[in-house]
């Protein structure tokens, strides 16, 4: 029975996307799916978004110059299943070029408060249970004209809470012309909007627990 999806937006082929879907297809467990959906200029990104993350029980998205790292998913899979009620489990990231050559590597201990203070605290692999996340995420975004990846990862880890799975487990590709680089003017005009449902959102400050996999 599939209750996973992961998802993929593109605007027209990248010349990653056969990398992209080559490595979720490596992952993908059996009960997963990968979802490749074409998007349009005009088409309402925001509400892609959202659409996406109501497709499945657990939601991911990889976008189609990225790539997931060897059993990234299905491990992220199993804390959720020692973690029920947890509303988000995520991975590190690493962060390459146009050539596939590391840039940085993220990594470290975090707090509930990171998350409130910027998206790039639960950045990718990020898996969403579609019970941990309101339509408050979708409101405040469309009021905001952007961050909807950023409500719904910090409605599901600060209402829920998350887990941190302290791997690589996502390959990050940075390069001109990125939808990421074209939103980051509006994302900051709105930034103030956004951080205050965020804070709203923050019950408490601890550490974000760790769910650490046996290495076999």
């Amino acid at each position: 029975m599939i209750n996973l999806s992961i998802v993929t937006h593109t605007l027209g082929k990248s010349m990653w996307m056969d990398k992209c879907v080559d490595s979720v297809k490596i992952n993908l467990p059996d009960y997963g799916e990968h979802k490749i959906i074409s998007l349009h200029q005009s088409d309402d990104f925001i509400q892609a978004r959202w659409e996406a993350f109501q497709s499945q029980e657990f939601v991911a998205l990889v976008d189609d110059d990225d790539e997931v790292c060897n059993n990234s998913i299905q491990i992220c899979m199993e804390a959720f299943r020692q973690n029920p009620t947890v509303g988000i489990v995520f991975t590190d990231q690493i962060v390459i070029d146009e050539n596939s050559n590391i840039l940085r590597e993220d990594h470290g201990e975090l707090r509930y408060r990171d998350v409130a203070r910027s998206p790039q605290t639960i950045h990718h692999l990020a898996i969403v249970r579609r019970g941990a996340i309101s339509k408050e995420a979708l409101d405040i975004s469309i009021r905001a004209g952007t961050g909807i990846e950023w409500m719904i990862k910090s409605n599901a880890a600060l209402n829920f809470g998350a887990i941190h799975v302290p791997i690589q487990g996502y390959k990050w590709r940075k390069h001109p012309g990125q939808h990421s680089d074209r939103d980051f003017k509006n994302f900051i005009s709105v930034a103030g909007i956004l951080r205050n449902a965020t804070r709203s959102w923050l019950k408490k400050d601890d550490l974000i627990k760790q769910y650490l996999p046996e290495v076999t």
